[in-house]
């Protein structure tokens, strides 16, 4: 009986100990820069997409996914409308180095298709942006991990649960 105790004691520490490991793990994510965004956790700076994505994909929040699935398409869609309009402009502009004549109606609309692409990018940013406030406020609400002590019928049950 008396190393059942122990035992018992011993790994309630360890389950109290791993719930405070856990709920220091998630940091808010700070937002910085003008018209394009960089963001950084503790100074230190978020390389790309993808980092950002596995951060923010951890909460499993669904209005943070959401947010950032939307960024992501938006996204996309400016990258197909820049390499669109940076091509159109690239080629008469090939041709002019080349010493023919430039095309001015292919130039003039791969600046505009170019433009478009601009204004989608910011409408990514805007959703980017959109995500880490709600993922920072998501955080903010304390997700805590903590423990749950019920008696049952016939036993005491003992859980680990996710306060939001």
């Amino acid at each position: 009986m008396k190393t059942l105790i122990i035992n018992l004691t011993g790994f309630l520490l360890i389950l109290f100990s791993a719930t405070v490991c856990c709920q220091e793990q998630q940091k808010k994510i700070e937002i910085s820069g003008g018209l394009f965004k960089t963001y950084s956790i503790n100074g230190k700076k978020i390389k790309d997409a993808d980092e950002l994505e596995a951060i923010l994909m951890a909460t499993n929040n669904k209005q943070v996914n959401e947010s950032f699935s939307k960024a992501r398409t938006w996204n996309s869609v400016s990258q197909v409308f820049g390499l669109a309009g940076g091509a159109l402009i690239g080629y008469p502009l090939g041709g002019a180095i080349a010493g023919k004549k430039i095309n001015k109606p292919v130039l003039f609309t791969g600046i505009g298709i170019t433009s478009v692409s601009l204004l989608f990018a910011i409408q990514a940013e805007k959703h980017g942006v959109n995500a880490v406030e709600k993922y920072n406020a998501f955080i903010e609400t304390g997700t805590k991990i903590g423990m749950y002590c019920s008696p049952n019928h016939s036993a005491i049950g003992l859980s680990i649960f996710w306060a939001r």
